[in-house]
């Protein structure tokens, strides 16, 4: 699992890094997600598949997950901080919970339906949310 960490955020950020424009930088999780999830035949993320076959909150696993979730809201933090468009910490922090909702949620739905249609509808709304 820690490998797998690894490797999904060095990914990650080999995208990210593609752009120098700051809201291209946000708004390329999503195209991270265009490319990572057809590529993985619509499983979704491996931390939340295997975190549900692990119900206790204490266990070594469930911390891992949560690990690696905490590493994509830094990550996105990261993105709307340099992106400047934040005006307070509690801004900050919502615009953070937004994008990372609209990530994960795009994440659970494309697996549902087997397609991008939704990660292209996070997108959109990503972009509403930091223009």
């Amino acid at each position: 699992m820690n490998q797998r960490h690894q490797d999904w955020f060095t990914w990650l950020w080999q995208e990210i890094e593609r752009h120098d424009d700051q809201q291209a930088r946000v708004l390329s999780l999503f195209d991270f997600l265009e490319q990572w999830l057809p590529r993985c035949q619509f499983r979704g993320c491996a931390f939340l598949n295997i975190a549900a076959e692990f119900p206790s909150p204490d266990h070594p696993i469930r911390r891992l997950v949560s690990d690696h979730k905490a590493g994509v809201r830094a990550c996105i933090r990261q993105l709307i901080s340099d992106l400047g468009i934040a005006n307070t910490a509690e801004d900050l922090a919502s615009k953070t919970d937004l994008i990372y909702l609209l990530f994960e949620g795009a994440i659970s739905e494309s697996q549902v339906y087997s397609s991008t249609h939704f990660i292209q509808v996070a997108r959109q709304s990503a972009l509403r949310l930091i223009q």
